[in-house]
């Protein structure tokens, strides 16, 4: 085991050369992202081997700030297959945005720069009030549509009188504009270079952890080695982290081993659903989450700064419910790298939330 992480952490300390190199050498965007999208499968395969040669073991919990197995299937916002299935360059590249995005930037910040847990993301444009805006800069209207024919623009759906064989829908009039299409070539360049950088930081704060675990315990290290290791050890020592997952009949976890993977359902509602046009409202994700039996999204409550869980308060696992939206749209969401969706795919995707309420 020794011998393999040690390669392992040899090849991410490369890696995180390399990515400083391609940093400083790509004067286009295009071919910057181009490389960052092949390294994310790289690093998503190297990070997947240590995790089966047992680099991240639950036992090391307070120094990694994690703790990862493949024989369970617990990985980096998973899992995404099958135990015992050979993972996809997808889902390779899947666990790498997750390992920056859940795991490193949250246990380890002082290693990078604000917001770090960001930059992989789409995220919607919007104006000063939060709306979201078109192509044009202007902020889209909703209107709703009965069987394809416009609705005046002061009709309400009420679900108590909808008539069976009807079909409603509400849809943005306009295209959606996404933050990056705003970007010139110099915007889209630094943006490249930043994710870059946090790629590279990643890749050689998980060399140090991997040469922590497999360092002798009764070695006496030189001051620059006892300086990373004392970098790496600093995180929250007052946050307990329980080892099940296991929900209840509603989905409710009372102590999940990961709570960061737990986000507020404003952050759902900000990040995960808008790009989708499926917008439901705080009550409607709500609705959705508390159907366990049919969704199978798991839910905890955030804890105060007493201790105590926020009873006023719900957090949705992550996955859980990218996966939910996947399954509704084909494997299109906000956070799939891909073409925005066909006005057709918006449609569908409306349809199917609605039809997964019961409307």
């Amino acid at each position: 085991m020794s011998d393999e992480l040690s390669h392992i952490a040899t090849d991410f300390r490369g890696l995180a050369e390399l990515l400083k190199e391609h940093r400083l050498r790509c004067n286009k965007s295009s071919h910057l992202v181009e490389n960052l999208l092949s390294l994310q499968v790289q690093a998503g395969r190297l990070l997947y081997e240590a995790i089966r040669n047992n680099a991240f073991p639950k036992e090391c919990i307070d120094v990694n700030g994690q703790w990862w197995d493949c024989e369970s299937n617990r990985l980096p916002g998973g899992p995404f297959t099958e135990s015992n299935q050979t993972p996809t360059n997808n889902t390779y590249a899947l666990i790498w945005l997750f390992t920056i995005s859940s795991w490193l930037t949250k246990a380890f910040p002082s290693r990078f720069r604000n917001k770090a847990a960001s930059w992989d993301w789409k995220h919607v444009a919007t104006d000063t009030e939060g709306r979201p805006v078109g192509k044009d800069g202007q902020p889209l209207r909703r209107r709703w549509y009965k069987n394809k024919k416009l609705l005046p623009e002061n009709f309400v759906y009420d679900s108590d009188h909808h008539t069976a064989g009807d079909k409603y829908e509400c849809k943005f009039e306009g295209e959606l504009m996404h933050v990056h299409e705003g970007y010139d070539e110099s915007d889209a360049l630094e943006h490249a270079r930043v994710r870059t950088e946090v790629y590279a930081n990643a890749c050689t704060v998980l060399a140090e952890l991997i040469e922590l675990r497999i360092a002798p315990q009764s070695e006496v290290v030189d001051t620059a080695t006892a300086n990373q290791a004392a970098d790496i050890s600093k995180r929250d020592s007052g946050r307990s982290l329980p080892v099940t997952d296991v929900p209840n009949s509603d989905g409710y976890v009372k102590n999940p081993s990961d709570p960061s993977v737990y986000v507020p359902v404003k952050t759902i509602l900000a990040d995960y659903t808008v790009g989708l046009l499926l917008t439901p409202t705080e009550k409607m994700v709500g609705e959705i989450v508390g159907d366990f039996a049919k969704n199978n999204i798991r839910w905890t409550r955030p804890i105060s700064k007493l201790g105590t869980p926020m009873k006023n308060r719900r957090s949705v696992h992550l996955t859980d419910w990218v996966q939910y939206v996947n399954r509704l749209t084909g494997g299109r969401s906000e956070r799939h790298v891909g073409p925005d969706p066909t006005e057709k795919q918006i449609l569908e995707d409306k349809a199917a939330i609605r039809r997964a309420k019961g409307h």
